[in-house]
């Protein structure tokens, strides 16, 4: 249950694989180029996007709302 609920690709897993892809690059330089690279060929860029919400992000109303309050 619970003590899993964290992990896996499209979960809490998902900040392990960016932390990994962080550490290919030696220079920002070198990570544009290969980010760059990855978006004309419409691979997947872990960061950006949600593998779940596609289309919209219920939680952007939200967001939005408390974000206008502050």
């Amino acid at each position: 249950g619970a003590i899993g609920a964290l992990r896996g690709p499209k979960h809490g897993g998902a900040n392990e694989v960016s932390l990994e892809i962080q550490q290919r690059y030696e220079t920002p330089d070198e990570a544009e180029a290969d980010i760059r690279k990855r978006v004309e060929n419409k691979e997947v860029v872990i960061g950006f996007g949600h593998p779940v919400y596609t289309i919209a992000d219920p939680r952007h109303q939200v967001i939005k709302r408390v974000a206008k309050q502050l």
